[in-house]
């Protein structure tokens, strides 16, 4: 929030790293820019109610996934097409808990 604050619309375009941990000791970086519309989406979120937000359990963590399991919602079609981003999806998960991702054309 406070390099938000700082930087503004300045973040449109920067290049940032994300890293993500998961089960069975696997670690995947990926690196992208910031899209133009991010700065709308972020003033929109509520920090405090985000930091106040209580850990899931792990029945509660394996029924969202499965809800949303394979599938993108219409919202993340919708920002891709805008920024002329391609469209990468989660195409699955292994039997060893491991996200496979696909892009679709």
């Amino acid at each position: 929030k406070e390099r938000f604050e700082r930087f503004g619309r300045a973040i449109v375009g920067k290049k940032i790293l994300l890293g993500s941990y998961g089960s069975g000791n696997t670690m995947v970086f990926i690196s992208g820019r910031v899209a133009e519309k991010a700065p709308e989406i972020i003033e929109s979120w509520n920090f405090e109610e985000i930091w106040k937000s209580t850990p899931a359990t792990i029945d509660e963590y394996e029924n969202w996934i499965a809800r949303v399991s394979g599938s993108v919602s219409d919202f993340q079609i919708d920002l891709a097409a805008e920024q002329g981003l391609p469209n990468f999806y989660l195409s699955g998960i292994r039997e060893d808990g491991y996200r496979e991702y696909e892009h679709q054309k």
